[in-house]
């Protein structure tokens, strides 16, 4: 499904920044990876490479077989709604917004009609535990309740890849667990799990741990 070969991030300046080194790294569909790895590794920079949040510098980086290079703006746009729904550390919610107005949020983007987007984000919502809070206010939210909401911003979408940056870093074991389930939940029902974590419980979840360091995998890159 996902296959990178000897992909590069470089960030210009002086000195340069590599922040990915030759990276190659096969993930079939279906599969739940584990990216662990210290600071600086280059975890969040291969995640937003996955995403399409980001293009490296050199390498390629074939989606189902098709390099992600010969696309278009606007089809890797398409290909960002379809395909990928991102839960990161630090929510992104709007503040001004309810919980299943966050939740429409992803649906706009991915192009859902307006009669259809509040009866899936309500569905999200419910999924993952909040189905009594769908009409609060973000600012109302614990955190984990906020990491829910996320959560099922990115479910609501249909998307076939999770991917996660530290999903459990901020919140309490109990909670964690809450959320991690939810994830597992989905992985059974056949979605793809992409996931960063620095907690080698969370890691050892997957199928597969992939482990970096300065910017390479060192270890658990083939399929």
């Amino acid at each position: 499904m996902i296959e990178l070969r000897h992909l590069r991030r470089i960030y210009p300046g002086r000195p340069e920044v590599v922040a990915l080194d030759s990276a190659d790294l096969m993930i079939s569909e279906g599969e739940w990876v584990s990216i662990v790895g210290p600071s600086g590794a280059g975890k969040s920079t291969l995640l937003n490479l996955i995403g399409l949040l980001d293009s490296p510098s050199s390498g390629s980086y074939l989606l189902e077989g098709v390099d992600v290079a010969t696309l278009g703006h606007n089809r890797r746009a398409e290909l960002r709604s379809e395909m990928f729904g991102f839960v990161f550390q630090a929510f992104h919610l709007v503040g001004s917004r309810t919980v299943v107005e966050n939740v429409e949020l992803g649906l706009v983007y991915a192009g859902v009609s307006r009669r259809d987007r509040r009866a899936r984000a309500v569905e999200a919502t419910a999924s993952v535990g909040l189905a009594e809070r769908v009409d609060a206010r973000t600012p109302t939210l614990s955190g984990g309740e906020k990491q829910r909401v996320a959560l099922a911003r990115a479910l609501a979408t249909n998307a076939r890849v999770l991917l996660c940056d530290e999903p459990t870093g901020n919140l309490d074991s109990e909670t964690g667990a809450k959320v991690l389930a939810q994830v597992s939940k989905a992985h059974h029902r056949g979605m793809t799990v992409i996931m960063i974590t620095h907690n080698h419980e969370v890691a050892r979840l997957g199928d597969r741990i992939v482990h970096m360091r300065s910017g390479r995998i060192v270890e658990g890159g083939g399929s």
